[in-house]
């Protein structure tokens, strides 16, 4: 206390001398002096931080507060961006907050790792975790810097905001997604099949493929659905489509991509859920409803169509009756119909309808017809309908036939035609061809008249 009274009792010599010695050259050599003891009294802090922003972001499943500032070096020597981290005290709603990271990944993140040569500021960056569910509260943010001689610390900032007023920052994502549509199927075993069309567009720098960049995922009912596939000779298959799941594009391009999804029930909506693989914080690309039910769908949300996946070919059989064999003289029954081929390319009856015949869980072997059977591979023009005759040979004149005609070429194996006729009913079908054209006499075994 004795060497600062002395200070300033020198001090006050030296503001009398200036008053009373007015214009004299010995003035300007006091107050000089004047300034440097002031100057001791004066502290500069080796650091100097000014708020630049205050915001918050997301750190996987955390929430941090973000603090950037300018920070200015008063030291003789160069110093780490670390250095200035020290200084900071900050609260939400009067509890210190603990420190936090943010990956390199993450683009607000800023390196403070760098040396800040003296005299020179540089943008810096403090990071605090948020107590999970905060939402409000008073924040306070204080920054204190020792002095140059480290005697003191310096009150260097000192801000008051609200939690519930800052910004909050999200990334987006560098790659979209859009459903370009939604059919309703099945893959002919009993599993119903969702196909999804997406529309996936590059935007980064680099060449991406939607399977390597994006988490894509379809729910239903909470839970995930697998994906399916489509049989060979699916109505709807797109080997290309499916196959770009991994293709690359280049930035600035897009691509239609396919997927097949196995449903878990026939009528509830589908979730589908698409984040960015590379973003820190697996930004959302896509999050879309698609309405399996056409009934009460919201107005955000896509509705599957169908498509209509049946046969391209028709066969009806308009007449069945029983004659004899042609090699054996054996009881036969022949199947008179039409063919018609709806297709867009010729094909042959025999090539496209599998017939078979059936009594008492027996399979019926072909009863060959001269001049006709030869037909049946001939090609049909697309839009063409032809007669058909077909023979089996019967075990017995006792158990029903069973005729079944199926499309062989359809992923479903559907059913052209199916009828079981008794051997009654082909008697008295054979006793009208009889009476109308004349074609048949004589007796059939058992005491069948015709």
């Amino acid at each position: 206390m004795k060497k600062v009274g002395k200070k300033l009792l020198s001090l006050l010599m030296v503001t009398l001398i200036c008053v009373t010695c007015s214009g004299c050259g010995i003035i300007r050599f006091y107050q000089n002096i004047g300034e440097a003891v002031l100057g001791q009294f004066k502290q500069t802090p080796r650091h100097e931080e000014t708020l630049a922003e205050a915001f918050i972001c997301d750190s996987g499943a955390d929430q941090v507060l973000v603090i950037n500032y300018n920070g200015k070096n008063n030291c003789d020597e160069a110093q780490n961006g670390y250095n200035f981290s020290s200084d900071f005290n900050v609260t939400l709603d009067g509890t210190a907050l603990n420190t936090a990271y943010l990956s390199s990944s993450n683009p607000y993140a800023i390196d403070i790792d760098k040396d800040i040569p003296s005299g020179s500021e540089d943008l810096l960056q403090e990071t605090y975790l948020l107590p999970a569910g905060s939402t409000a509260g008073d924040l306070h943010i204080e920054a204190n810097s020792y002095s140059m001689n480290y005697k003191k610390t310096i009150k260097v900032m000192e801000e008051d905001l609200r939690l519930e007023e800052l910004e909050k920052k999200v990334t987006e994502s560098s790659f979209s997604l859009a459903i370009q549509g939604a059919v309703l199927t099945d893959d002919g075993e009993g599993t119903n099949l969702l196909i999804v069309d997406y529309i996936y567009s590059n935007a980064s720098t680099e060449s991406y493929s939607f399977g390597s960049s994006l988490n894509t995922k379809a729910y239903q009912n909470g839970i995930e659905l697998q994906t399916g596939w489509l049989p060979y000779n699916h109505p709807l298959v797109d080997d290309t489509l499916s196959e770009n799941t991994y293709t690359e594009i280049k930035p600035g391009n897009s691509i239609t991509v396919r997927v097949i999804y196995e449903l878990n029930d026939p009528t509830t909506p589908v979730n589908i859920e698409s984040t960015d693989y590379y973003s820190y914080n697996n930004a959302e690309v896509l999050n879309k409803q698609i309405a399996i039910n056409a009934t009460n769908v919201p107005i955000d949300s896509i509705v599957a169509t169908t498509t209509d996946t049946s046969s391209s070919f028709s066969f009806r059989i308009d007449a069945a009756i029983i004659g004899l064999s042609e090699y054996y003289n054996d009881p036969a029954v022949f199947m008179v119909g039409e063919f018609t081929n709806n297709s867009d390319k010729a094909m042959s009856f025999s090539s496209v309808v599998d017939v078979v015949a059936t009594q008492g869980n027996y399979s019926l072997s072909k009863s060959y017809i001269s001049g006709v059977d030869s037909l049946n591979y001939n090609d049909i023009a697309p839009g063409a309908t032809i007669p058909i005759i077909i023979g089996f040979e019967l075990m017995d004149l006792t158990n029903s036939v069973t005729i079944t005609a199926t499309d062989s070429t359809h992923y479903a194996n559907e059913t052209l035609y199916f009828n079981t006729y008794t051997i009654d009913q082909l008697i008295q079908t054979t006793k009208t061809y009889i009476d109308r054209y004349n074609i048949l006499q004589g007796e059939i075994y058992d005491g069948y008249q015709f």
